[in-house]
């Protein structure tokens, strides 16, 4: 999808088997918080159609790119903040998400802030985990069961206790 030449894919950028996890894992059910709008969005929105899509987002054109790329009629609720964004998570209930995606800015401070917002037996996935600037999460997610897959690059997932 293409907005004043910003180019959006329509699947999400992440390693193959964290993927088909999502696959298996999200429902038409599913409540999903995302830090970072772009394929995944538009992926959860159209092929599995998740009840509910929360995305931060800090660049306003990608937001358009992204948000044309979904039907109006969607559960999408876009929110383009300047950085740092994750305050807007305060905005949110405890337990309020079945999922969340951190791959957008300020990693490990949305991770700080989305822990609360987790269901019990809920996700949190991190892209690009290798990152030695993203190894806090592991420390931060402590007691949470971690499974990661690696490819180009590493996505991890840990499951709230």
């Amino acid at each position: 999808m293409s907005t004043n030449d910003v180019v959006v894919n329509t699947t999400p950028w992440l390693v193959k088997e964290s993927v088909d996890f999502l696959k298996e894992y999200l429902t038409p059910e599913s409540h999903v918080l995302e830090c970072g709008a772009g394929g995944s969005t538009i992926w959860m929105l159209n092929t599995i159609g998740v009840a509910r899509l929360v995305s931060l987002e800090h660049d306003e054109k990608w937001s358009m790119a992204v948000r044309s790329a979904v039907p109006d009629n969607s559960s999408l609720e876009l929110r383009t903040c300047p950085l740092p964004y994750h305050h807007l998570l305060e905005d949110y209930g405890d337990e309020e998400f079945d999922f969340i995606l951190i791959d957008g800015r300020d990693r490990i401070l949305c991770i700080e802030a989305c822990r609360r917002l987790i269901k019990p037996g809920g996700y949190l996935m991190l892209d690009n985990s290798e990152r030695e600037r993203y190894l806090p999460a592991d420390k931060l997610l402590e007691g949470w069961v971690k499974k990661s897959a690696v490819a180009k690059w590493n996505t991890a997932w840990w499951q709230k206790p």
